[in-house]
Formats: structure tokens, C-alpha cells, sequence
């Protein structure tokens, strides 16, 4: 997960974002985390047609998310802190082919998470 916050933050920290690279950086490693479970979740049949989620007011799924979101981004933060993140580099070569790398599998996650959801109740899980 290091390496991947590693990518993102060396994405971020170019232009207006300078400043707010890592933060960037964790906000978009949790997304990607969230999108995988969710993948997961329904290849699996984890999560139920009508989940408590589903049933909530607004305001509650609101703040559902933003207690889930601000956990993750305390996690993930302690796990891998800012300055281990910057010194975490590699060769030139490298990183250029692992950021495209990482763009591959964030397309490939979406499209598995389409697929998953479209044939939710067909798959044999």
C-alpha cells in the first residue's frame, strides 16, 4: 500500500496540488480501496440487495461516510507516515511504467466493478 500512495502522492505533487499531495494522495488510496471491497463485495455476494445502508435518511448515509472516510484517512496516515512516503522513491524508468501500471488497474477495478454489479445475481458465488 506504501508504493501506491507512493505513486499517487509523486502524481500530486506537481502544479496547484503541490501542496496537498499526500493528503491527495490518501483520499485517492482509500477511493481505490473502497472500490476494490465493493468489487469484492458483490463478486462475492457480500453485500445484501437491501443492505442497512440502503434504508438510512441522508444525513445518516453522510455521516456514515465521512466516519468511514476519516477513520481510513487516520489508518492509512499512521500506517505509512508523510515522510517515509516522499523518501519512498524509485529509478526514473521504473516509476513512469508503475504509474501507468497503477492507471491499468484503476480502469481494470472499474470496469470489475460494473461487471460485478450488471451480473450481481448471475454469478455463482
Amino acid at each position: 500500500m506504501k508504493y501506491v500512495l507512493y505513486l499517487f502522492y509523486k502524481y500530486y505533487d506537481k502544479g496547484s496540488t503541490r501542496q496537498i499531495a499526500y493528503e491527495k494522495a490518501i483520499f485517492s488510496t482509500l477511493a481505490l480501496l473502497f472500490l476494490n471491497i465493493t468489487a469484492l463485495g458483490n463478486f462475492l455476494s457480500l453485500i445484501p440487495n437491501h443492505s442497512w445502508f440502503s434504508t438510512q435518511t441522508r444525513s445518516t448515509k453522510y455521516l456514515t461516510v465521512f466516519v468511514i472516510v476519516i477513520l481510513g484517512y487516520f489508518v492509512i496516515e499512521r500506517a505509512c507516515p508523510k515522510d517515509k512516503v516522499i523518501t519512498f522513491g524509485l529509478l526514473g524508468n521504473r516509476h513512469k511504467l508503475n504509474s501507468w501500471l497503477l492507471f491499468g488497474y484503476i480502469v481494470f477495478s472499474v470496469l470489475l466493478l460494473i461487471i460485478a454489479v450488471n451480473n450481481r445475481h448471475q454469478l455463482l458465488f
